[in-house]
C-alpha cells in the first residue's frame, strides 16, 4: 500500500510523480480503509519507519554517488593539471 505511494514519489520524473492533491487522497483513501482510527494509530509507527528507511536508503545512494562524482572530477583536474604545468 504505502510502498506503491513511496515508489510513485520517486519516479524518475518528476511529471510522472503524483502531486500533493492525488497524495492527500491517496492517503486518505488507506487511513479510511483501515478498521478504524485505532488501527490507523497503531501502524503509523510502521509506516514512518517504512517511509525513514527509504529516505535513508535514498540519502545514501546520492552521497555514494556525489562522493563518487566528487573523486571522479578531482581525479580529471589533477590529470588535466599535469598535463600543462
Amino acid at each position: 500500500m504505502f510502498v506503491l505511494v513511496i515508489a510513485a514519489c520517486w519516479r524518475l520524473d518528476p511529471h510522472d510523480r503524483p502531486t500533493f492533491d492525488e497524495l492527500l487522497t491517496e492517503l486518505r483513501n488507506l487511513s479510511t480503509s483501515f478498521v478504524g482510527e485505532e488501527s490507523f494509530q497503531m501502524l503509523q509507527s510502521t509506516w514512518k519507519a517504512e517511509v525513514n528507511e527509504t529516505l535513508e536508503a535514498k540519502r545514501k545512494a546520492s552521497y555514494i554517488w556525489l562522493n563518487f562524482q566528487c573523486q571522479y572530477c578531482h581525479s580529471q583536474f589533477t590529470h588535466f593539471n599535469r598535463l600543462n604545468v
